[in-house]
């Protein structure tokens, strides 16, 4: 089939065929159908099983390949690299910062903190009157050395005037309000949701404009039920996932442990 006879499974030919065919290979990843012991089909088979060109199927496996998902060993063919490793994330560390359980590969990268005004969202979260000022704290996180999740924390001004934004890249934000502040926290809201990348997200995360992002919002308090801060998570939806895993304990009770499945391959590989 010519590359101009556009088959049935890419029926938009507004987007790039490439783009086309990288979505629906890393669908295909995700879901598994691609043994990461074998080298995937060759470039000649893509392009005869899907009726497009070679350059076409070159273009796709590029961009795998730059969000490590594949990789290319000489002689060898192409592979999928090993699925994704799943974190118990049911700590107040993982709520507030996020890869503080994977080790020593995670950092975080402080882009900066400052005094702002509160949004009625945030404002109404954290108890404050309208145009508040609390301090925000932005910070990129990376895993084995690729952009992970884009933070923004939002804090009272009852603790933000106690933080001492040096140890910011030290220490985690739990830590500091428990430790340094004598504070413990005691509950927290969470949400999740999705969003796409705009071009500052797109540009601290390392994708691109358009791309699928996890979002997840949260509020802590302290055992007064006093609200603490407020945060937005932004996590590439190529690097992660969260799992929820219900166990029945008696009659209707169930216990639910969260589980933030985390891609740690490096797309250098």
């Amino acid at each position: 089939m010519a590359e101009r006879d556009i088959p049935p499974i890419f029926k938009n030919t507004a987007i790039p065929l490439y783009y086309q065919l990288e979505t629906l290979l890393r669908r295909k990843i995700a879901m598994g159908d691609f043994d990461p012991e074998r080298p995937m089909p060759s470039e000649g088979a893509l392009a005869q099983e899907y009726g497009v060109s070679r350059i076409t199927v070159r273009q796709a496996l590029a961009a795998l390949a730059m969000r490590g998902l594949i990789v290319r060993r000489k002689g060898k063919g192409t592979f999928v690299l090993a699925r994704p490793m799943p974190f118990q994330t049911g700590s107040f560390h993982v709520l507030m910062e996020d890869p503080i359980p994977m080790g020593e590969d995670s950092q975080p990268k402080l882009i900066g903190t400052a005094w702002a005004r509160a949004a009625k969202k945030i404002a109404d979260a954290l108890g404050l009157a309208e145009d508040s000022r609390v301090l925000r704290i932005e910070k990129m996180w990376a895993v084995a050395g690729m952009p992970f999740s884009y933070v923004v924390n939002y804090l009272t001004p009852d603790i933000g005037n106690k933080i001492n934004t040096a140890d910011l890249t030290r220490k985690t934000l739990l830590a500091i309000i428990e430790e340094d502040l004598a504070i413990r926290v005691a509950q927290a809201e969470q949400s999740i949701g999705a969003e796409i990348a705009d071009t500052y997200l797109a540009s601290v995360l390392n994708t691109r404009v358009g791309e699928p992002l996890l979002k997840v919002e949260h509020l802590i308090f302290d055992d007064n039920n006093t609200p603490l801060e407020w945060a937005t998570i932004h996590y590439r939806g190529d690097r992660c996932s969260y799992n929820i895993r219900l166990q029945r304990e008696d009659g209707d009770h169930w216990q639910s442990t969260t589980l933030l499945e985390v891609d740690k391959k490096n797309a250098s590989l």
